[in-house]
């Protein structure tokens, strides 16, 4: 008799009708939540992938219609410059903390619809949200036929700190500042 008694308690504490403690199954709430929490982020970063990178400075990148190169980035302070026409936006003067650029590029058109440049298209932009738009530029619009580049200066006020700095233009085109032109 005391093997049966035995072999019974053993199967009723190990056996599958045994119903988990609470302490258990409070246990597991912490782990189904990261479970649940893991999973969230994994179809987020699917549906939503992180933006590609800048093109990096001094490298060629793809725009509709053709290609776009900056050909470089001048602080007006070291390189004392003027526009060939009178300036409004120039003529006020530099926010503190700020100070201004002329930033050249050249667009290149390799396709047979060329490229529509458009000044107001593009704009210098920061990862935390700072945004600037060209406060003179030598085209305001232009078309680019297959075969022919564009050089373009604009100039910009942009902030003195070492920041990651990108032009942004039509569509995803992004092209990255350095950080070479910055006062600190």
């Amino acid at each position: 008799m005391a093997t049966a008694q035995l072999s019974q308690d053993t199967r009723s504490a190990t056996g599958p009708g045994r119903r988990p403690s609470r302490r258990s199954v409070l246990a597991l709430i912490p782990v189904a939540a990261l479970g649940v929490m893991g999973g969230g982020l994994g179809v987020h970063r699917l549906l939503h992938p992180p933006p590609a990178p800048a093109t990096p400075l001094g490298a060629v990148a793809t725009v509709a219609g053709g290609m776009a190169l900056i050909q470089g980035i001048i602080p007006l302070e070291s390189a004392p410059w003027a526009p060939p026409t009178p300036a409004p936006g120039l003529a006020r003067p530099i926010a503190a903390g700020g100070h201004r650029v002329r930033l050249l590029l050249d667009l290149t058109a390799v396709e047979p619809g060329g490229i529509d440049f458009a000044a107001a298209d593009y704009s210098i932009r920061e990862i935390v949200g700072f945004t600037a738009s060209p406060l003179w530029t030598s085209h305001e619009r232009h078309r680019v036929a297959r075969g022919e580049t564009l050089a373009v200066t604009m100039v910009f006020e942009i902030p003195n700190e070492s920041v990651r700095l990108e032009l942004q233009g039509p569509g995803s085109v992004r092209l990255s500042l350095g950080t070479d032109h910055h006062t600190r």
